[in-house]
């Protein structure tokens, strides 16, 4: 009855339409697996099939293993676009803008996939929940694409007063992307001259801090006429308004600060400034006093011919102590993304790591007694106050984003792709500890995120931001929060 109320015969039509193989699972479970095995290979050749889905019903625990067995068989074969979708009364392929989507008429839903395993052969069975609308925001999905945005604006707007001041936004480098926050990574980037494992790692700080503060030199050049973008100001705005409690960036920039914000967690530090590696100072000095002192930079804020030179391509490594910068798990870029170790003792572990150097007759001290000096303590040596691979997050700074987003009725998810840990845990966190806290997801694509959020806007941070602060002017002021519960993906 459930498949007759969207219309059989219509679904598969779409499907064929989509590239899509659209099968029952349930009574017809005992020869869904063979009949998957004998037909892929046809309908790859005859129809050119690229992408497929089985859809079916799961009620019970044998309906689940029939299809994990046709995920699986199609899996082996080596059809590993096969991915299957199993609710319990139903589901719908609808069309929507840039493709289709599976929609699940039910209250769950479970994509069903494999994922490669590393450094190893064979693969491992994949699972993840997708919330499903409910029927008011089906009706809502219904309007015009107009109607449906401003609606979703009312919808997510009231979600994040109803919160009463817990709200948590999490911001990744989406956030700055329209303030002109130029990449590493692309053609022309500074990882094209410059080695990030001598500029960015404390044991390359430790072995010539010239060099990193050279690197920095360049990067607060690049950024320096960067300013902070709507959505930096209407995130600031929501701040006053008291709707958000806190902002937590994975973001380097200083942005949300100069923007106006003021509850600001910044979980890999703030590359605008230095700091102290003294343990009883460890007092924080601006880009632009340092690079004046070394004679850098100008009063008007130009690099002097006195700053070292650029390099004119990457250096190869060698057998050196570069060779040994990602030696040990604990000092790898990845450990340091999601490491919890105390940053009020980077001062310790910054000697630790020349203690170690010197042992091994590897330290410059030359080159170390060349860096810039903590003008407040006058001999303690200053290093860009961002957190460099190598060293741990500071333990306090995690410790007080974890419990705010275990308070959160509401989380705010702006410019990130939920990839790097701790950060992609905000939101789950929130989910967890409080009943019904929803995830307002703003990113121009979908995430890893989009499957715990209970609506996604799918555009950049400067357009939805100073419109959902609009929205929520506008509740305030009429006195109207009024409880829409849904969960859905807007474009």
């Amino acid at each position: 009855p459930e498949w007759e109320e969207i219309g059989l015969t219509a679904a598969l039509r779409t499907a064929r339409a989509a590239g899509v193989i659209l099968a029952f699972v349930g009574r017809c479970a005992t020869w869904i697996g063979p009949w998957v095995g004998r037909t892929v290979k046809k309908l790859q050749k005859g129809v050119g099939l690229l992408e497929r889905a089985v859809i079916g019903i799961a009620e019970n625990d044998l309906q689940w293993d029939a299809l994990i067995g046709v995920v699986m068989k199609a899996h082996e074969q080596g059809d590993n676009s096969v991915v299957g979708y199993a609710v319990r009364e139903g589901a719908s392929i609808v069309e929507r803008a840039g493709g289709y989507r599976v929609q699940a008429i039910a209250r769950q839903c479970f994509e069903l996939s494999t994922t490669k395993k590393e450094g190893a052969e064979g693969k491992l069975l994949k699972k993840r929940e997708i919330t499903v609308p409910d029927a008011d925001v089906r009706a809502a999905l219904r309007l015009p694409p107009a109607e449906r945005w401003e609606a979703a604006l009312r919808v997510a707007a009231s979600w994040l007063l109803e919160a009463g001041g817990t709200v948590v936004v999490s911001t990744g480098a989406g956030m700055s992307a329209e303030s002109g926050i130029p990449t590493y990574r692309d053609q022309g980037g500074l990882w094209e001259l410059y080695d990030q494992m001598e500029v960015s790692h404390i044991k390359g700080f430790a072995t010539n801090p010239t060099k990193c503060w050279r690197f920095e030199l360049e990067l607060h050049q690049l950024l320096k006429g960067c300013l902070p973008n709507d959505g930096h100001k209407a995130l600031a705005e929501l701040e006053q308004l008291g709707v958000v409690k806190t902002v937590v960036t994975q973001n380097v920039d200083g942005l949300h600060l100069t923007s106006g914000s003021k509850d600001v967690i910044e979980l890999h530090g703030n590359e605008t400034r230095g700091i102290c590696m003294k343990a009883d100072c460890r007092k924080t000095v601006p880009y632009e006093t340092i690079f004046k002192s070394l004679g850098w930079m100008d009063e008007n804020g130009e690099t002097t011919a006195a700053a070292p030179a650029l390099p004119t391509r990457k250096a190869a490594r060698k057998g050196d102590v570069y060779a040994e910068l990602s030696d040990s798990s604990t000092d790898s870029p990845r450990s340091s993304s999601s490491s919890s170790n105390e940053r009020d003792a980077a001062p310790d572990h910054f000697d630790k790591v020349l203690g170690k150097l010197r042992k091994k007759k590897k330290l410059d001290e030359q080159a170390l007694a060349a860096g810039p000096k903590c003008p407040h303590c006058t001999d303690g040596v200053l290093k860009p106050d961002a957190i460099y691979f190598g060293e741990g997050l500071d333990r306090k700074t995690l410790k007080r984003a974890l419990a705010l987003s275990g308070q959160a009725r509401a989380v705010l998810v702006v410019g990130t792709s939920g990839v790097v840990a701790p950060a992609n845990k905000i939101h789950k966190i929130a989910k967890a500890k409080q009943k019904g806290s929803r995830v307002v997801e703003v990113n121009p694509t979908e995430t890893d995120i989009t499957v715990d959020a209970d609506i996604l806007f799918m555009s950049t941070a400067a357009t939805v931001l100073p419109a959902l602060c609009a929205e929520i002017r506008r509740l305030k002021s009429d006195g109207d929060a009024a409880t829409q519960g849904s969960s859905c993906v807007v474009t």
